[in-house]
């Protein structure tokens, strides 16, 4: 065991598993009020053409310390239909499951108010998978889902099939599609959700950062060691994925995998505050143009990020003037994050540009990018309707069809 992940442990009170029947495969479900939903995962697990008997399921219900309202209401629901005489959990562990179900729900047992939430939650999941697989000597997946989506039959084969031959990956994302809902007004909602994650995606692919990637937390998959030198889980009560995802790229190289595919739930919800259903509900209720971020604005931040990167054996006065010369709407922004002062210091402790590029990309990190591009659209680069915003990206005229734009984007921005 190496030094930073029996430090992991024991930081966070983990017991490794006893005994050599250690699963590969872990896959945590956090669970707030989702007794109705939470067949929707475990069937299609159930329906797996194979891999069962080499993968582990654990729940996780949970709600906020107190709480009396709906939720908890409900969890005690979920609680019953995953108890061990329950129908459902005979049928997973029949499948050849091994089902751990985690109550962070019931009284005494709820989570912190401070951080209770789906961070937490994934967390005490992530966290009991991680030494559920300390005994496979590194080996082994760490899997993120949700309670209300589902998995085609080729999902563990993909995994188990990653495990094995992409050793040189920490983690991937999973490519992912959204349900498109039979009500017109739903399914244009949920069809621009997604082409801004995919439109957002392409962008960042298009600038060379190592953070191009759509977060949502049930395509996430790490290994072991990049989970522990992202210090696992955080607990935010919302947008944990992107903070997740950004750190696990820090620490090792993020895969896109699309020989399988995840399909999140195109529901309208508020039990995630900035999660897909708070999205989508807001868009159905909005008639106000929807708009994005114009390609120019990710061009400029590309620009500004390759300057910095070629920057490596230069003075530092000269790749300053070239941002000056090239990125000049982006220079406030860059002065108030420090670049000078980080930018000489990268050039001072590395020796390699390998090892000085990565200082740049730990620096200019996703939310850092996510910022940059704001700036710009705020001060001088506004943001554009989102088919004027596709049209640009894609070169091609973009309709009013959101959902024959979505398609196009799903095959096309592969």
């Amino acid at each position: 065991m190496n030094a930073k992940l029996k430090k992991y442990l024991q930081k966070n009170h983990i017991e490794p598993a006893p005994g050599a029947n250690h699963r590969p495969i872990q896959i945590v479900i956090p669970a707030l009020a989702e007794s109705e939903s939470l067949r929707i995962p475990l069937e299609s697990l159930i329906a797996q053409g194979r891999g069962q008997d080499q993968t582990a399921i654990t729940v996780v219900v949970n709600n906020e310390e107190g709480d009396r309202t709906w939720r908890f209401e409900d969890n005690q629901k979920t609680l019953e239909i995953l108890g061990s005489n329950s129908a459902l959990r005979k049928a997973v562990e029949s499948a050849g499951y091994r089902f751990k179900l985690i109550d962070r729900a019931s009284p005494g047992k709820g989570l912190p108010p401070k951080t209770a939430g789906v961070g937490t939650a994934r967390k005490a999941g992530l966290d009991h998978g991680l030494g559920e697989l300390v005994g496979l000597d590194g080996r082994g997946l760490l899997v993120s889902l949700d309670a209300d989506c589902a998995v085609p039959g080729n999902y563990l084969d993909a995994l188990l099939t990653w495990e094995l031959n992409r050793r040189e990956y920490g983690a991937g994302v999973v490519d992912y599609a959204h349900p498109l809902p039979d009500d017109p007004t739903h399914r244009r909602a949920i069809a621009l959700y997604e082409i801004r994650l995919r439109y957002t995606e392409a962008l960042l692919r298009k600038i060379g950062t190592p953070y191009a990637f759509a977060t949502i937390g049930s395509t996430i998959i790490c290994r072991p060691d990049a989970y522990v030198l992202a210090g696992g889980m955080n607990t935010r009560k919302a947008t944990e994925d992107f903070y997740f995802l950004m750190h696990l790229a820090k620490a090792a190289p993020v895969d896109r995998i699309r020989e399988t595919v995840v399909a999140p739930s195109a529901r309208v919800s508020d039990r995630v505050y900035l999660g897909t259903g708070h999205g989508v509900g807001k868009l159905i209720g909005s008639d106000e143009p929807y708009l994005l971020e114009p390609p120019i604005a990710y061009e400029i931040v590309g620009r500004a990020l390759r300057i910095l990167i070629e920057g490596f054996g230069k003075d530092a006065e000269e790749t300053l003037r070239e941002l000056k010369k090239h990125c000049r709407d982006l220079i406030p922004f860059l002065e108030s994050k420090k670049l000078s002062a980080t930018h000489r210091e990268a050039l001072a402790g590395t020796k390699t540009f390998k090892s000085y590029e990565r200082r740049i990309h730990q620096w200019f990190d996703a939310l850092k990018i996510r910022q940059a591009v704001h700036f710009l659209c705020e001060n001088s680069r506004p943001m554009i309707p989102w088919n004027e915003a596709v049209d640009e990206l894609t070169d091609e005229a973009v309709d009013g069809d959101k959902t024959a734009c979505l398609l196009k984007l799903r095959h096309d921005l592969k």
